[in-house]
């Protein structure tokens, strides 16, 4: 969805006792604070951190999307960005880094694919051309760490579009 009221959302999902949202900020290397994202509108494949805190469905309302999405990805300290595949198909983990490879950092040119399931201190699995799966699923949100100042300054345009988009039945 693109462009969904925040707060809009929050009382469609029974409101900030039930639903809390979080966004990262790259400046200070941290999620949150937990609570305080209640206003403005969910911006097009940026990922947030969501929880639901009693069990139950959470949902959006908004258009599909579709086409050449661009997320600016900023550098102001270790260059981590939450990411969201935009659309409501899978995600094809080598096209995106085709496209997206000279935006990473060396050494970094992968997708981080948290994992709740995983040991604590192992949570994030590393998809690239080798390891992990090769589509991601739609909507599915993942970290990717942009390289160092480049000629747009600190921001990296990370970018999707229909090419991308994958189908598969595990998807």
């Amino acid at each position: 969805v693109s462009e969904q009221d925040i707060a809009t959302f929050l009382t469609a999902n029974g409101g900030t006792s039930v639903v809390t949202i979080a966004e990262f900020n790259e400046s200070t290397h941290s999620w949150g604070p937990w609570g305080s994202f209640t206003s403005g509108n969910f911006q097009t494949s940026r990922a947030y951190m969501l929880v639901r805190i009693t069990e139950g469905v959470v949902s959006f309302k908004g258009e599909l999307q579709q086409g050449t999405k661009t997320f600016i990805a900023k550098r102001d300290r270790f260059g981590w960005n939450p990411v969201g595949n935009p659309y409501p198909s899978g995600l094809s983990v080598n096209s995106f880094l085709n496209t997206n490879l000279e935006q990473l950092q060396d050494g970094f040119k992968a997708l981080y694919v948290y994992d709740h399931s995983a040991p604590p201190g192992d949570r994030y699995i590393t998809v690239n051309f080798i390891n992990g799966p090769r589509i991601l699923s739609n909507t599915q949100g993942f970290s990717v760490r942009v390289g160092e100042v480049n000629n747009s300054g600190s921001e990296h345009p990370i970018n999707f579009n229909n090419a991308m988009r994958a189908h598969s039945a595990g998807a």
